[in-house]
């Protein structure tokens, strides 16, 4: 993936990008906390 746009792009490149990898480690610490919090339940 070639950046052609200059410094606007690749933040915003870099913003998407960190948006993307905090909603991931967001969903999965949801996960883990709501399973080990129900151990009872079989997700």
């Amino acid at each position: 993936m070639a950046v052609t746009g200059g410094t606007t792009v690749g933040l915003i490149a870099g913003l998407v990008q960190g948006l993307v990898v905090f909603a991931v480690l967001g969903v999965v610490a949801l996960l883990f906390r709501l399973r080990s919090a129900c151990s009872s339940c079989d997700a």
